[in-house]
Formats: structure tokens, C-alpha cells, sequence
């Protein structure tokens, strides 16, 4: 009984730091509770360091910190600028991937994603009825940045309909609003209480409401992978798995040659044709073609070293009429800052933990999309909400086998 109270203490405790690290405002005080969350992670999951050393990640992870040590030194020797938040972020990312799994074999409520949900969603309603007192209590603890929609815009264009808008809610930003929702999504497919249908139908529906309001086309295409996946966990692989291939093929043909060109731009995927050069898609990847290019001429070394910076230091532009002034990728991101090997390092960490880990863990690797056009590592926020869940999920790979295991020794 003592043993089941911890582990149900332990359990409320991850859901609150979950809530708390999603519902935060992202700023520096907001970073430092996220620290103190990692370390008191860390220190209270002793029971997790034999796999956190295991045989997959033991080479792994030396390698990675050996890697990060090296590009620090050679931009010591070169005399690369360094900026406090870029090492800091670095130092996080550094951070996760060694002490990766982060947690126990614990599990994020259903009850908690549903009201994770339903802040969500009426923070994007607000915009578009016009509700006075939510708009304000967003001004209030989620002020405007440079990459957000501020409030006087969205509520004067919100007569446009909610589908010609991109509602980010108390995230302001759309994109960042979208990611958060379709991680939500997946831990929510991930642990469906089949017999309660009605209840998951309701809770579906407002899922994909929230991302058709967010107008990310990212989003769309990470929910919609991920609801093919669950379809055919749960339905093909019981029938003949052979229609699954099918049907991805007969996707990718349809949004790659199709022209989805529908009022709303979330159903826009003209762009993955090549078609369209101003697209989002096009101009990232010009950037940063654009950075590497320029990168070869100055100081080819940076492409394999990087400069131990994020999103800080010098920005190549296109041209004065782009975009973008930084690479809005973290593929970008990761290679300005720890060259081509550490990228290679973080896909060997991805690839080691798709491999030993069960079906329904690959759910969650389907979110490393939004490292395409967006970004999973190098946003503070969501890095630490991603590896948080991802080890909850890896913890209970392992559970699975250590009970299988005792079970066989206790019939022997």
C-alpha cells in the first residue's frame, strides 16, 4: 500500500510540473523553474541510471558530450562570439540527452490533457468572439514578442472566419500553439480508454478544432500521421497490414501532386510540389542552402564544428524581401550551432531510442516533424516537455520487460 501511495504521489507530481512547464509563460524565471524540474527529475529517479547508461546509450551519449566539448574549444581557439542564451541552451539540450530517461514509469492523466486542451481552445475563442477579460488575462502573462500575432490584430481581422486566421491563443504563436497540441494528441492516442467512445469522440473533434485554428500546416500533417499510425495499430495490423503501405503512398502522392489550394491555408500543401518559391517550406530551405553556402567561402570548419550558437550571431539573409532573418528550422539551428556531426550525433540518439523502445513509443518520434519546419530541441519549452513524455513512455518499455522478466523466474 505504501509503495502504491508513492508511486500515485509521484504520478500527481509529474502531471503538475507538465501543467506548469505547458501553462508557464516563456521567459527567463519560467526557464529557471524548468531547470530546477530537470534537476529534481534527475536526482529523485535513481532507479532509471541503468538505463540511462545501458549499452544503447553508453557510446552514444559519451560520444555527445565528448562532441559538445570539442566544438566549445574549437570556437574558444577561433574566438567565436558567445551569447549567454545560446549557451545555456546548449548546456539544457546537453543535459537531456545525458540524463535521457529524465523520469520514471509514470503516466500524464487523461483528465490532465483534457483540461490542458480546454485552456487551449477557449484561449483561441477568445480572439475570434472578441471575450474581453480572457484577452486580457492573456496580455497580462503572455505578452507580446516579435514572433507573435499580437492581440489588436487578431481581433481585428477575427470577422475574417476562424479558418481564414491563425489563432495561437495564450501561445500567441500559432506554430508553437499547433506543436503543443498535436504532442497532447499523440500521449492521448497513446493511452485511449477504448470503452469510453462518446467521451473520445468529443475530445477528437476538439483536438482537431484547435489545430484548424492554430492554421498550421505542420500541425495538420503531424495529427493527421498520427491518427494513421494509431488506425493502423489498432485496425489494419489486425486485418491485412498491407493496406497501411498503401494508403501512406497513396497520401504522400495525393499532397505532393495535388493542388490543395482551399481557402484556408492549413489545407495548402501545393508547396511540397516545389511549385510555389515563395513558399514557407522553399524560402527555409534557401536560408539555409543561403548559410552554407556562405559558410564554405568564410569559415568552412563552422559546418562541421559549428559556433556553439542557437539562434544568436550573425544571420544570412536571401535578399531584403525575405521572410525570415534567421533559419526557423532546427535542422538550421543544430547545424549553426554543433556542425554536422552533433546533427548526425542527435539522429544516432533518435534512431537508438525508436529501436528499444515498443509501438506505441513510435507515436511520439512522428512529433520530430516539427524539426522540418520548426523546431523540437531548440525550443526551451517544448525540448523539456518532449523528453519528459518521451521517457514516461520508455520507462514503461522497460517496465513491460522487467515484469515480463520477473514473471518467467517466478514460473521457473
Amino acid at each position: 500500500m505504501k509503495i502504491r501511495n508513492a508511486l500515485l504521489r509521484k504520478t500527481k507530481i509529474i502531471n503538475i510540473i507538465f501543467i506548469l512547464t505547458l501553462f508557464f509563460p516563456s521567459n527567463t524565471y519560467s526557464y529557471l523553474l524548468q531547470g530546477v524540474f530537470l534537476v529534481g527529475l534527475i536526482l529523485s529517479s535513481p532507479e532509471v541510471n541503468h538505463n540511462r547508461f545501458s549499452t544503447h546509450f553508453k557510446l552514444l551519449k559519451m560520444s555527445f558530450i565528448l562532441w559538445i566539448s570539442i566544438s566549445f574549444i574549437y570556437n574558444v581557439v577561433v574566438q567565436t562570439t558567445f551569447y549567454k542564451d545560446s549557451l545555456i541552451k546548449i548546456s539544457y539540450i546537453s543535459m537531456l540527452i545525458l540524463f535521457f530517461p529524465i523520469s520514471g514509469n509514470f503516466k500524464i492523466y487523461s483528465n490532465t490533457l483534457i483540461i490542458c486542451l480546454s485552456i487551449i481552445v477557449i484561449s483561441q475563442i477568445a480572439y475570434i468572439l472578441n471575450i474581453p477579460f480572457v484577452v486580457n488575462l492573456i496580455n497580462i502573462f503572455y505578452p507580446d514578442d516579435i514572433y507573435s500575432l499580437k492581440s489588436e490584430y487578431l481581433l481585428s481581422n477575427s470577422s475574417n472566419g476562424f479558418l481564414n486566421m491563425r489563432y495561437g491563443g495564450l501561445f500567441r504563436n500559432p506554430n508553437h500553439c499547433g506543436r503543443i497540441v498535436s504532442l497532447l494528441y499523440a500521449i492521448y492516442l497513446i493511452d485511449i480508454k477504448k470503452s469510453k467512445i462518446l467521451m473520445n469522440a468529443c475530445v477528437l473533434v476538439l483536438f482537431l478544432f484547435s489545430i484548424l485554428l492554430t492554421g498550421s500546416r505542420t500541425a495538420f500533417l503531424v495529427v493527421t500521421l498520427l491518427t494513421v499510425f494509431f488506425v493502423h495499430k489498432n485496425i489494419f495490423v489486425r486485418y491485412k497490414g498491407v493496406y497501411f503501405p498503401f494508403f501512406i503512398l497513396t497520401l504522400l502522392f495525393a499532397l505532393y501532386f495535388g493542388d490543395f489550394r482551399i481557402e484556408s491555408r492549413i489545407f495548402d500543401f501545393s508547396e511540397l510540389s516545389g511549385g510555389d518559391k515563395h513558399s514557407s517550406l522553399t524560402i527555409k530551405l534557401n536560408f539555409l542552402l543561403d548559410y552554407i553556402d556562405n559558410t564554405l567561402l568564410r569559415q568552412p570548419l563552422d559546418l562541421i564544428f559549428g559556433t556553439f550558437n542557437v539562434d544568436n550571431g550573425e544571420n544570412f539573409v536571401l535578399d531584403g524581401n525575405s521572410r525570415i532573418k534567421n533559419f526557423d528550422s532546427e535542422i538550421g539551428y543544430l547545424i549553426f550551432s554543433i556542425g554536422f556531426v552533433g546533427l548526425s550525433l542527435l539522429l544516432w540518439f533518435y534512431r537508438t531510442v525508436y529501436r528499444t523502445t515498443q509501438r506505441n513509443t513510435h507515436m511520439l518520434m512522428i512529433l520530430l516533424v516539427w524539426s522540418i519546419s520548426s523546431a523540437v530541441l531548440t525550443n526551451m519549452k517544448f525540448s523539456f516537455l518532449f523528453m519528459l513524455v518521451l521517457s514516461l513512455y520508455y520507462q514503461r518499455k522497460n517496465k513491460s520487460k522487467e515484469e515480463l522478466y520477473e514473471g518467467r523466474n517466478k514460473i521457473v
